[in-house]
């Protein structure tokens, strides 16, 4: 039976770890507490668009998916019917995703397939298949094991009888040594031990092998092996049980450092080191880092996927609306989800991120951690520019919508501190402009920012002529109260204060001695806000 996802009922709000920690990662003794909300609302969209047991999408390209979709589900303590109801659907789709048989010019074509054939296996353990027993009217470890070189383990395909070895990778034989050791096969040693010899000695394991006939098959002799997270992250979840090895063990420890010392700052993984994060390399290096005892990795990778799951709160109403828990491929994903919706050409991408980001998901923290700024709405603003807004108290990665008159004006994401921090783009004109913030709770912070429009200012000079180094007076109206002023004359500032409550500024300045026209300009708080006047400095 395959164990180290699984739930032994309902939704549970802990991950259980039912595997020892490995050396070197420790869980914290603090750890946050965990919140079960994004796993279970991943867990009920995820199984809503299902039909009889199966996600929509034709068999064999969208049987992995199904697949994905179980682990992920039992990852996030799915409900046992669930998983029951996929091996019922599923069965009748393993001959056509094992194998294949079609015709090109008159010629048939048919073959099995290593990676699939693998994948199933473990599928059907899950499931609860017995070792031994036929599923979909195969039994699959016994066509595995014909599909691994009994002289060192390698998984490979057959094209027409004969052995190919062109598309098997470090995927499948990660999934065949879990199977092959579950099953207690013959074969499990040798396919274990080669997936190990597909982990470079920075800990990462690369995605294809070399060919049959290459000096060197292990990673670190392959040249310039290209390090892959998911063939990393999904190599440590299907060893994980097998740490009692002295060989396994070292490299579950080599490769949870690896991880761990290239997540991104804000918790997230890319397919690659260094690039973007996404949700699925997220959610499956998060979720074996999390089995291996690194608890603060797995909660700042929960966090991150939390963030790109739909979850827009009311009253802001979106495209994802109606489409809570879904998981997103990344932040573009969920902006363009927002506008247009989860359509027919992007469900799938939403299915697969979904399955395979949300067994990260139990690790969620409730509280955030680290220091937090505070933002103020005092003083003006000016109309047109961004300002920022926040919240503080908030779940990691929980999502806040910013209202203004009850519409939408900006949606943010809580950081691992449990604080949103955005930005809002003030409207024209001047106005007090409020911004309401609401998480899924309710109302979570207020705004009301006193915000100045550009404004030709009223100017008013008492004499049209003053003479030389005499006083003249200025009176300024329209301004708002207590607004900044700076008064220039003939470009100089002469001149600095604040309009009275009623909106009102008057000051006597030197006029200087250079004689003829003199320009008098005031300035209010921003610079689109003026007025100007002339005189005569006379001698």
């Amino acid at each position: 039976m395959f164990t180290i996802l699984r739930r032994a009922a309902g939704l549970l709000a802990v991950p259980a770890l039912v595997l020892p920690a490995v050396a070197g990662t420790a869980a914290p003794a603090t750890a946050a507490e965990p919140d079960p909300g994004p796993a279970q609302a991943g867990v009920a969209w995820l199984t809503d668009q299902m039909t009889d047991g199966l996600l929509d999408g034709a068999c064999p390209f969208y049987c992995g998916r199904n697949i994905d979709a179980a682990l992920g589900l039992d990852a996030a303590g799915a409900d046992p019917a669930i998983l029951d109801r996929m091996r019922e659907g599923f069965a009748p789709e393993v001959r056509g995703y094992i194998s294949y048989s079609y015709v090109v010019d008159g010629n048939p074509q048919t073959g099995d397939v290593g990676g699939s054939t693998a994948k199933t296996a473990v599928f059907a353990q899950l499931v609860g298949v017995a070792a031994g027993a036929e599923y979909g009217g195969v039994d699959l470890v016994d066509r595995l094991a014909g599909l691994v070189d009994d002289r060192n383990g390698r998984l490979f395909d057959t094209a027409n009888g004969q052995r190919d070895d062109q598309f098997a990778n470090t995927l499948g034989q990660a999934f065949a040594a879990r199977a092959l050791h579950d099953a207690g096969h013959a074969e499990a040693d040798a396919a274990t031990e080669w997936l190990i010899a597909q982990q470079c000695d920075a800990g990462f394991f690369r995605e294809g092998f070399s060919t049959p006939n290459a000096p060197a098959q292990g990673c670190d002799g392959a040249g310039s092996p290209t390090p892959s997270v998911d063939a990393t992250a999904l190599a440590l979840q299907m060893l994980a049980n097998q740490s009692d090895d002295p060989s396994v063990d070292a490299a579950l420890d080599a490769g949870a450092g690896w991880l761990a010392r290239v997540q991104h700052a804000d918790g997230s993984w890319g397919s690659q080191p260094g690039s973007p994060g996404n949700a699925n390399s997220t959610g499956m290096a998060g979720q074996a880092l999390g089995m291996l005892g690194d608890r603060a990795a797995a909660e700042d990778a929960a966090a991150w996927v939390r963030g790109v799951q739909a979850d827009d709160p009311a009253p802001c109403t979106t495209g994802l609306t109606g489409q809570a828990g879904a998981v997103g491929f990344d932040r573009s994903a969920v902006a363009a989800a927002r506008t247009g919706g989860i359509t027919a050409g992007t469900v799938t991408q939403w299915q697969y991120a979904t399955a395979q980001a949300i067994g990260v998901l139990p690790y969620a923290p409730t509280t955030g951690a680290g220091t937090t700024v505070a933002v103020t709405d005092a003083g003006y603003r000016k109309a047109g520019t961004s300002v920022r807004v926040a919240a503080a108290g908030l779940a990691p990665g929980d999502t806040v919508c910013a209202t203004r008159s009850g519409k939408a004006a900006g949606f943010f994401t809580a950081g691992r501190n449990g604080r949103a921090l955005g930005s809002v783009v003030l409207p024209q004109g001047t106005a007090t402009r409020s911004y309401v913030l609401h998480d899924g709770e309710g109302r979570v912070a207020s705004y009301a920012f006193s915000v100045l429009g550009a404004k030709k200012l009223p100017l008013k000079l008492t004499r049209a002529k003053v003479a030389q180094r005499a006083k003249q007076k200025v009176r300024v109206t329209g301004l708002a109260p207590r607004e900044s002023v700076r008064l220039e004359l003939r470009g100089k500032r002469v001149a600095v204060g604040k309009a009275t409550r009623a909106g009102v500024f008057q000051k006597r300045f030197r006029v200087g001695t250079k004689p003829g026209r003199a320009k008098v300009t005031v300035v209010g708080e921003f610079g689109n806000r003026t007025g100007t006047a002339t005189f005569r400095v006379v001698r």
